[in-house]
């Protein structure tokens, strides 16, 4: 443990123990991390200097972090775990917003290129005013709260995914997935306020069957997937579209439409589908609409010229 301010003008090698600062630690050559531990009680700043993770070793950072310097980004977690702390604008390789209460307000776009958690007791916030963006390229598990406001969560990594909601709601997010897998596995039921687009990757809700609230646009964008699964997708926004770039549309499974008015602007598929009272759907002109199973209708169903509505079930 140093007690005192700690200036790195050199490297500081920690392996795999524990080394404790209480005082200002200023960081203008390295410190080497493996599996061991910094943790780091006051004012951090690394302008100018270096952060190495080697494996899997961890900085627990309490105060204010004024700077992480060149941060390396293919081992080690950072953990905020303070009480209420701005989370320092940077890539990351495993994110913790941690401590066990407080608040986390982003001070500018996150890049987390492995996984990011959000521990019980605390709130990671995107920041009202700036709205900043979070890309993820591994995990992503809340077990707090995740205080969207209107900002995006991007899905970009290059193996599978897995995005565990929680209980918080969220406001866009977007699948961009590149790999080889190009797998987001959803783990629970998941709202989100604004839109969904799935740029690239596929989207399985088949594996855990959640229910997902949509209040914005979905956009799927050709060459995506839609794995669907026992759960209702619901659009509950108030004006929305729809709309699947596919040759052959992805079958969404079971739809709720609880929105003012959806517009399905393509090419579309689902299971089975409920128009709620004071809803209305449109059929866009030529667009065909294929409901495999039952169709209910309690809201309005407008059909443009040329379009097409196939029920392969009951209609009510």
């Amino acid at each position: 443990t140093v007690t005192n301010v700690t200036d790195i003008d050199g490297t500081l090698a920690v392996a795999g123990n524990t080394l404790t600062l209480d005082g200002t630690s200023d960081i203008d050559g390295t410190i080497t991390i493996s599996t061991g531990t910094v943790d780091a009680n006051d004012t951090f700043d690394a302008t100018g200097g270096f952060v190495t993770f080697t494996d899997a070793g961890n900085l627990n950072l309490f105060s204010t972090v004024t700077d992480l310097g060149t941060l390396s980004t293919t081992n080690g977690t950072v953990t905020y775990d303070g009480v209420d702390q701005t989370v320092f604008s940077d890539v990351y390789y495993n994110l913790t917003a941690g401590g066990g209460s407080g608040t986390k307000i982003l001070g500018g776009a996150v890049t987390v290129d492995n996984d990011l958690v959000i521990d019980a007791g605390v709130t990671l916030d995107v920041f009202s005013s700036e709205n900043y963006s979070v890309s993820v390229g591994g995990v992503l598990e809340s077990n707090g709260t995740f205080s969207a406001q209107e900002g995006t969560i991007t899905f970009n990594g290059s193996y599978s995914q897995v995005f565990t909601p929680g209980s918080s709601t969220y406001y866009n997010i977007n699948l961009n997935n590149a790999g080889d897998d190009k797998l987001l596995v959803i783990t629970g039921d998941l709202d989100i306020q604004n839109e969904l687009t799935l740029t690239n990757g596929t989207l399985d809700l088949d594996t855990n069957d959640p229910a997902i609230s949509i209040g914005g646009d979905l956009a799927i964008t050709s060459g995506t997937e839609w794995i669907k699964g026992d759960g209702t997708v619901t659009f509950d926004g108030v004006t929305q579209s729809l709309s699947d770039a596919n040759t052959t549309p992805n079958d969404l499974g079971d739809a709720l439409i609880d929105c003012d008015i959806l517009t399905v602007a393509t090419n579309a598929t689902v299971t089975s589908i409920q128009i709620s009272s004071g809803s209305i759907t449109i059929i866009n002109p030529s667009v065909p609409f294929t409901v495999n199973g039952v169709l209910t209708i309690t809201g309005e169903l407008e059909m443009a010229d040329g379009s097409v509505v196939d029920a392969g079930g009951d209609v009510t």
